[in-house]
C-alpha cells in the first residue's frame, strides 16, 4: 500500500514537472485550432474551434512540397547514416590498425565546429561540385553532420557484443563482412534504430544549410518554407501554429514509438 502511495506521488510529481515542457505545444494545438479573425479572442483555449488552417494547408501545393522535400531528404540522410556508420563503427570496434584511436577523435573533434563555420567550407565545395540549388547538397552536408556521432555511436554498440559471435560465424564459413551484416547487424537493431533517429530528427529540423545551399522556391524544406507564412504586415499565426503541428507529427510519432530502442541505443552505444 505505501510502495502504491510512494509511486502515485512520484507520478503526480511528474506531471507537475512536465507540464512546463507542453504547454508550449498545448498553445500551438490552440492556436492552429482558432479562426484568422478568433486568433486573439482567448487566451488558452479557442472560442469556435476549426479545423480550416489545416485544410487550407493541405491544399496549399507548395507547403506540402516544402514536406515531401524535408521528408526524402531526412529518410536518405538516415539510410546513408545507418549504412556508412555500420560499416565504419565495425570496422573500428573489430579491426586493429595504426592511428586507429587518434582517428576516431579526429571523426568525432568534427562535431566541436560550429556549423555556421563549418558552412562556409561546405559552400565552396557545393560551388565546386556544381549542387548548389539542389537537393543533392544537403543530403551531403547534412550526412556529414550527423555521421561523426553516428559513428562513434555504432563503434560503441558493437564493442558491447562479444568478438566470439564474429568468430562463430566465420567458422561456420562467414566472411567479416557477411558477419557483421549476418549475425551483427540482426542483434545491433536498438543502436541501427538509435542512429537512424537521430540522422532523421537532425536533418529534419535543420536550418543553417536549407537557407544557404537552396534558393529555388519548390525546392525549398520544411524549415526554410515556413517562413512564407510570415507576411510583413500580417502573420496568419493560426497557419503558422497549424503548420508546426504537422511538421512536429512526424518527429512525435518516431519517439512515442519507438523511445525504448532510441534511449536503448543511446545507453549501449554511449562513448565509454
Amino acid at each position: 500500500m505505501k510502495r502504491k502511495k510512494a509511486d502515485r506521488a512520484l507520478l503526480f510529481l511528474l506531471l507537475i514537472l512536465t507540464a512546463p515542457l507542453l504547454f508550449p505545444l498545448f498553445v500551438m494545438i490552440s492556436f492552429s485550432l482558432r479562426d484568422r479573425k478568433l486568433v486573439f479572442a482567448s487566451l488558452l483555449f479557442p472560442t469556435n474551434p476549426t479545423l480550416s488552417n489545416y485544410a487550407t494547408i493541405f491544399r496549399d501545393q507548395i507547403l506540402m512540397r516544402y514536406l515531401m522535400n524535408s521528408i526524402v531528404l531526412s529518410i536518405l540522410v538516415a539510410m546513408i547514416a545507418i549504412l556508412v556508420s555500420i560499416i565504419t563503427g565495425y570496422g573500428f570496434s573489430r579491426f586493429q590498425f595504426k592511428f586507429k584511436s587518434l582517428l576516431l577523435y579526429f571523426i568525432f573533434a568534427t562535431r566541436m565546429f560550429p556549423p555556421i563555420l563549418v558552412a562556409v567550407g561546405f559552400f565552396k565545395f557545393i560551388i565546386r561540385l556544381g549542387l548548389y540549388d539542389n537537393i543533392f547538397s544537403l543530403i551531403l552536408v547534412n550526412s556529414a553532420s550527423v555521421l561523426p556521432f553516428s559513428i562513434w555511436m555504432m563503434k560503441g554498440y558493437f564493442d558491447r557484443i562479444p568478438k566470439s559471435i564474429d568468430e562463430a560465424a566465420m567458422i561456420d564459413g562467414c566472411s567479416k563482412i557477411s558477419a557483421c551484416f549476418r549475425v551483427v547487424v540482426p542483434i545491433s537493431s536498438p543502436g541501427i534504430v538509435a542512429v537512424g533517429i537521430w540522422s532523421f530528427v537532425s536533418a529534419w529540423g535543420e536550418y543553417l544549410y536549407a537557407n544557404t545551399f537552396i534558393s529555388s522556391i519548390s525546392k525549398r524544406m520544411i524549415t526554410t518554407g515556413i517562413v512564407d507564412l510570415l507576411g510583413h504586415f500580417i502573420v496568419q499565426w493560426g497557419l503558422v501554429m497549424a503548420y508546426a503541428i504537422i511538421v512536429s507529427a512526424p518527429i512525435l510519432i518516431l519517439f512515442v514509438f519507438l523511445q525504448q530502442y532510441f534511449v536503448r541505443g543511446l545507453a549501449e552505444g554511449g562513448v565509454k
